[in-house]
């Protein structure tokens, strides 16, 4: 007769089955990514500027690689999507150093304004 180890020497074979279960049902739980899903929604911000509308349509053209559009004006809004370098865009308002494009919002160190 195989001697058996401790484990199913005192508890059985129910034991090391409810063990492998375990791990099972462990090795099945989604990994956390630590991005925001899309439906989070994004939180206000401590302070917000006033929106200074642009007297006449300007055009940005964008001079880093990749540029995150938000869904506001700060860091703590979603990303949205994104310009790529030479990309132009127009600049609708102004909210501090972000620039309003319509279909989000770009910080303005990244673009170079041209009237």
């Amino acid at each position: 007769m195989k001697p058996k180890n401790i484990l199913t020497f005192i508890f059985g074979d129910w034991l090391l089955l409810l063990l492998i279960l375990f791990m099972f049902l462990v090795a099945c739980l989604p990994i956390p990514t630590g991005t925001a899903s899309p439906s989070t929604p994004s939180p206000a911000p401590s302070e917000t500027p006033t929106v200074t509308p642009t007297a006449q349509p300007t055009v940005c053209t964008v001079t880093a690689t990749a540029l995150h559009i938000r869904q506001g004006a700060g860091v703590e809004y979603a990303v949205i999507g994104w310009l790529t370098r030479g990309e132009s865009v127009s600049v609708q308002n102004q909210r501090g150093a972000w620039y309003d494009i319509g279909a989000g919002w770009i910080h303005s160190k990244y673009c170079e304004v041209k009237p």
